[in-house]
Formats: structure tokens, sequence, C-alpha cells
């Protein structure tokens, strides 16, 4: 069995003989190295680090165990090392990802086409997030795709639409719309289950008509996206759906229709403790009232 960051954590806290909260003061809370120590979540480069000088450690020995391979545990290590970078793409720790990439390039244990693809795509977004190389990461990207030659799978169409999103952060709206569109048709052509995947697609094609001013499309594209959710009963995307439906009525001059899109949109932020769309609903209402 594969020692995880996690089992590591908790073996270095003890032999330190450290509780929870002690280790975390200064840091973190005490609730976040419970969470790291169950694996529920991966603390971020920045954490770790700190974690690792008070436990008087080098930050490498949370990797090692993880990143020892052997014929009988590589499958097992490659499972992990994927959960681990699918966590630090969650928590936007590209920094983190970029190193974990870079060992796994470096033990070439990811040999099976669909683990290249993975290491490509997830570097590629390295390349843009974190490198500022647009460039390249759209190479790599049009690589990654290029590897799977033979069957549209769902880690293409999630491929296709991070090119998606990064034509869309550059203001390139109609490719960005073009490689949506085409990742939508090629999750009906093969008919892929992933609803949350749906979602995403849908939320992203409604970003980009609003993009191109052609904002009843975008809202219907929310609100087909918003019956999903309801369906299956998810609150994936759900406040950003009805805060695109929000803001495209204001922009189109019918603020007294967006206001209960707003107040959706708002209680689902509260719940999920997001600050960030709660301060800029907040300012908006300030400014819908004064008008």
């Amino acid at each position: 069995m594969i020692n995880t960051i996690s089992k590591i954590l908790k073996e270095l806290r003890k032999k330190k003989k450290l509780t929870q909260a002690e280790l975390a003061h200064g840091i973190c809370t005490q609730a976040m190295i419970s969470n790291f120590e169950k694996g529920e979540s991966s603390p971020s480069s920045i954490v770790l680090y700190e974690i690792s000088k008070k436990l008087d450690v080098d930050i490498n020995i949370f990797f090692n165990e993880d990143y020892k391979s052997t014929k009988n545990n590589t499958n097992e290590s490659i499972n992990n090392t994927r959960n681990i970078i699918k966590n630090l793409i969650r928590n936007r720790d590209y920094e983190a990802l970029a190193y974990i990439i870079e060992i796994e390039k470096e033990k070439e244990n990811f040999t099976d086409l669909k683990d290249q693809q993975f290491l490509l795509w997830n570097e590629a977004l390295c390349d843009f997030y974190l490198h500022k190389d647009i460039s390249m990461a759209l190479l790599k990207l049009g690589s990654a795709l290029s590897l799977n030659k033979d069957i549209c799978t769902e880690q293409d169409i999630n491929i296709m639409n991070s090119i998606a999103l990064i034509y869309f952060e550059i203001k390139e709206y109609e490719k960005s719309l073009d490689y949506t569109y085409k990742a939508v048709n090629n999750y009906k052509k093969h008919k892929i289950t992933d609803k949350l995947l749906q979602i995403k697609l849908m939320y992203g094609l409604s970003r980009n008509m609003a993009a191109l001013e052609r904002f009843d499309e975008a809202i219907l594209e929310c609100k087909k996206a918003i019956d999903i959710c309801v369906t299956i009963e998810s609150l994936y995307l759900l406040g950003e759906l009805y805060f695109q439906i929000a803001r495209n009525l204001i922009i189109m001059d019918k603020a007294d229709k967006s206001t209960q899109y707003l107040n959706k949109a708002e209680l689902i932020f509260q719940i999920q403790n997001n600050k960030d769309y709660l301060n800029i609903i907040e300012q908006l209402k300030i400014q819908l009232y004064k008008e």
C-alpha cells in the first residue's frame, strides 16, 4: 500500500508529538489539518511548505512514498497521483501542480496513452495559468487531443473545454465558442453521461454567447443547465448560472427581472461561502438600487 500525503503527514505529526491544533497554529486551522490527514483535501504548496518547516522535514518527504513505483503498485501510484492533481486543479494551486508533473515526467510512470494525455493536459494548464505562455499551452492541448485518435472520450471533451476556456480568457470569443460547440457535439455524439460535464459545457456556451452579445441565447443555455442541476439535485455551477442570467438581464436593460436571479445566486453563494461572488452581488445591488 502506497503512503499518501495524508498518511505521511499524520505519522510525522505524531512523531513530533504535536496535536493537530499545535501543528495548525500560525499556518491554517485545526479542521484543515484534520481534512489533510483524512485525505479529504490536499494542502497547497505554500501550506505544505509551512507544515514541513514546523515538522523540521524537507517538503519532498511528502511525495517520496507517493511517487515510488514498482511493477506491483504502478497503477495505484498513478491513480493516487491523478487524484492529487485533480485536487490541486480545484484549488488552483498550479505551482504545486507543476512540481508534481515534473516528478512524474522524470519517473516516466505514465505510459498508458490515457494517462500520458492526462499529464500533458495538466502540464498545458500550468503553462497558461502559471507561466502565462498561451502558445505553448494551446500547442500542448492540441497535442493531447491528437494522442487519442480512435474514439472521443470524456477526457478529450474536457481538453476541448480547456482550449475553449483559454480562448475565452484571452477574449477570442468566437474561437472559444467554436471549441465549446465542438465539445458539446462530441458529448452528444459519443453519448457521454456525466451531467456535471454537460452543465460545465452549457455554462461555457452561455458565457461566450454573452460576450458576443447574444444575450437571449445565453440566458436560454443557463436555464437549460439550471434544469439539469435541479433534476440531479446538484449545486454545481448553479449560483454562477443564476448570476449569469441576472447579469445578462441587467445589460439588456431588464434590471427589474434580474432581482429574482440575483437573490437565488446570492443564497447559493452564501451556502458555499463564496465571498468573491457575494461581494460582486452586493456591489451590483447597491448600483441597481441607486438607479
